[in-house]
């Protein structure tokens, strides 16, 4: 299943009906019972919960394995223990409902009579079912949550768009109204230079106060997010920063325009516009 190995051995040939039973648990159990970083877990014996526990009850610990997502991706990692399949007679539950995993290049398509020939010579009473390539897996699982996905995404980028639109509306009127000031400035010897200071400034003095109410904001929203992500934390600080960034860029092009006419206009005509 390629579960990295952190710590022991992986099951192997020897590990049959007849020899001691052994069983590989994850890392968070080892952590859990065998502080702080599970190695200590190592040799250790564990048995399933049993009022009247025999010999052959007990497992000894033979490796430790990464902690994997079993129920669906907003589950989280959980706990798991694993055992032979030689060494689970006493454990119906494994014996009724076995899943077996092909690694292959090809297709679902062209392996199912390949594996169902496979079964009929090993077992003939043995039936395949609900044969499906691991990304049809995976992709069930997250179906609904994909579709919520590109909604909310959807609804995102139009907000980031209306909140774009908004912000160069609201700049360039507010560099346009000091078009008079921008002339007498001009006309006072200021350089070019001069004036895109004075907007720059002006802009970020509008600018960084909305941007910083607006990460509060997501910050304290965003947290309704959380069942719909998987790796991902609903206060991920490179979609921020982006969104951010696209709304400070935004604003310092709503100032251009502007910009670049106060520092083309005659002085006497700015004076004159007053």
């Amino acid at each position: 299943m390629g579960i990295r190995l952190v710590a022991g051995r992986d099951f192997d040939s020897g590990d049959n009906a007849t020899s001691r039973p052994v069983t590989i648990v994850s890392r968070s159990i080892a952590q859990q019972f065998w502080p702080p970083d599970g190695r200590g877990a190592m040799g250790q014996r564990i048995r399933e919960d049993s009022d009247d526990p025999q010999p052959g009850d007990w497992k000894t610990i033979v490796g430790i394995v990464d902690d994997i997502v079993q129920q669906g991706v907003t589950q989280g990692r959980d706990h798991a223990q694993y055992v032979p399949l030689a060494q689970s007679a006493g454990m119906p539950f494994f014996s009724n409902d076995v899943t077996v995993t092909v690694r292959t290049a090809r297709s679902v398509a062209d392996m199912v009579p390949t594996l169902r020939a496979i079964v009929q010579d090993v077992n003939p009473v043995v039936a395949l079912r609900n044969i499906q390539s691991m990304d049809d897996i995976a992709g069930a699982s997250t179906a609904d949550l994909r579709f919520e996905t590109r909604l909310l995404t959807i609804f995102a980028a139009l907000a980031l768009l209306l909140a774009a639109v908004g912000t160069y509306g609201v700049l360039a009127f507010d560099v346009a109204a000091r078009m008079h000031e921008l002339g007498v400035r001009v006309a006072l010897g200021a350089v070019s230079g001069d004036v895109a200071r004075v907007v720059v400034r002006r802009t970020l003095a509008l600018v960084i106060p909305g941007l910083a109410l607006g990460l509060i904001g997501a910050l304290a929203i965003t947290r309704v997010l959380q069942k719909s992500l998987f790796e991902v934390t609903p206060t991920d600080p490179a979609t921020l920063a982006t969104v951010a960034g696209v709304l400070l860029l935004v604003a310092l092009i709503a100032a251009l325009a502007p910009t670049r006419r106060a520092i083309r206009v005659d002085p006497m005509t700015a004076l004159r516009s007053e």
